[in-house]
């Protein structure tokens, strides 16, 4: 039987934030889209989604410790059977199982995970999307994804009963979508904070200047750029970043100063620059 607090590296009294925190670490190393391990991915993936639903965190706590320990949702035929030799043991020949059965509520058919590819603008505004799937059974299913803003990558957003539908009779296993946020060659997410590099010339870090910068929900904003200004320097914007899941505030919107030298060709703008350098080294 597999050990999901193992493959997490958690204690089984571990807490719902203390699996949470594990899920994520090793989603992130573990990757495809960043290099990692697919199967691992996979199998980390099932064990996050088993320990994080308190239905299937008892369904498997009772299994791991059952002397037969089966697997109630891949070998259900066989231990249907079983259980009826089960309950003849304890309750006598005469029981009739379907009277009431303690371990129908766990049986189910597999849960199935979907990859949702977003991109950084969706995560900053929020975004619905609609996928469709083929089922086992040849069924479509159809599901609306609901992008909260400001949701963070590898987050698995769980629709119940939406899964796999194979066996009849048994209730369908649930849906995990899970949430891959591209990267964005303008912008950068820290936190809840969103990041931009701003280029100017090296005139106008001498001498300042006013930039025209947008954001990722196109707003465009007025930054007064000092005299003398470095590269690396960060001008801010608050409560203009993104939303914060828990809290819902938004952090900063910054832009961080990069001075790039323009390659001059002109030989009479050379010659003034050569000029005006001369006059600034004299004093």
């Amino acid at each position: 039987m597999t050990d999901h607090y193992n493959i997490l590296g958690v204690d089984r009294n571990a807490s719902q934030e203390e699996i949470k925190k594990a899920y994520r670490k090793l989603a992130q190393k573990h990757h495809p889209d960043k290099g990692g391990d697919a199967e691992m991915f996979k199998k980390i993936s099932a064990s996050y989604d088993t320990l994080s639903d308190p239905q299937k965190k008892a369904e498997y706590d009772i299994g791991s410790r059952n002397p037969f320990n089966r697997d109630y949702t891949n070998e259900w035929r066989d231990v249907h059977h079983n259980f009826d030799d089960i309950f003849s043991t304890f309750f006598g020949a005469g029981f009739n199982r379907h009277q009431q059965d303690p371990f129908q509520q766990f049986r189910k058919n597999k849960d199935l995970t979907l990859n949702c590819n977003v991109s950084l603008k969706d995560v900053f505004n929020g975004k619905t999307l609609e996928a469709t799937f083929a089922l086992a059974s040849g069924r479509k299913q159809t599901v609306v994804i609901d992008i909260p803003p400001g949701v963070e990558d590898n987050t698995v957003i769980k629709y119940r009963e939406l899964g796999d539908d194979s066996f009849q009779g048994l209730r369908r296993g649930d849906l995990n979508v899970i949430i891959n946020i591209s990267r964005d060659p303008n912008f950068e997410r820290r936190g809840d904070d969103l990041y931009t590099t701003l280029e100017i010339n090296p005139l106008e870090a001498m001498l300042g200047c006013d930039k025209i910068v947008s954001s990722l929900d196109e707003e465009s904003m007025i930054m007064q750029i000092r005299k003398g200004v470095e590269t690396g320097t960060e001008y801010a914007r608050d409560n203009s970043g993104f939303v914060n899941i828990h809290t819902k505030k938004r952090g900063r919107f910054v832009a961080v100063i990069k001075i790039k030298t323009p390659i001059i060709t002109d030989v009479t703008i050379l010659q003034q620059l050569t000029e005006i350098n001369k006059k600034i080294n004299n004093k």
